[in-house]
């Protein structure tokens, strides 16, 4: 019996606030897509990161900032690792290359630096769970009806003390609904 296509989106915070868990974050996912490389080379994957200044996604204009689609969903492959291995962490306000005025780059290119200008921890928490909104919009839209065993990895050290316990639980049972396994 052949098993069901896979896709799965990668969030990783790369939020300042991660600190030297943002490299070990970095080699975790590593092994994560060369074991899909070697295992299921058929499996789709998207990357997207969380806690950074710029905002690019499908739902930017509903209210989603600090999510950056790094990479759309597309076959996993040696690009995915590039990608990876090209992500980084959080800079002090002042650092970022990117400001207003600049262009978005457009979608599976570099991502820019990110700064915590304009942004607090509360905003980075927010983040992670609009991050779980956005990844489910993308898994949502690519797999229509077609029959996919579909997952979201959260990469991140967020501590979920102090949110809304119903928004939590709306956000996964709207996981739930769309069979749509979590790991964090």
């Amino acid at each position: 019996m052949s098993r069901a296509k896979e896709v799965q989106i990668l969030i990783v915070d790369v939020n300042p606030s991660m600190g030297g868990d943002f490299k070990t974050a970095k080699e975790a996912m590593l092994m994560h897509v060369q074991q899909k490389i070697i295992q299921a080379p058929k499996t789709e994957m998207g990357l997207v990161c969380v806690g950074t200044e710029v905002t690019y996604s499908d739902l930017q204009d509903d209210g989603y900032d600090n999510i950056f689609v790094k990479r759309g969903i597309k076959q996993v492959g040696v690009d995915l690792l590039q990608e990876i291995e090209g992500l980084e962490e959080g800079v002090d306000e002042g650092d970022c290359k990117w400001c207003f005025g600049h262009p978005l780059p457009a979608l599976d290119h570099t991502i820019p630096s990110f700064s915590r200008q304009g942004l607090c921890t509360h905003a980075f928490s927010r983040a992670d769970l609009d991050a779980l909104v956005v990844a489910a919009d993308m898994i949502h839209k690519h797999c229509e009806k077609k029959a996919f065993e579909k997952s979201i990895v959260l990469v991140t050290n967020f501590q979920l003390a102090g949110k809304d316990a119903d928004e939590i639980d709306s956000i996964t049972a709207g996981l739930r609904t769309q069979n749509i396994a979590l790991t964090i």
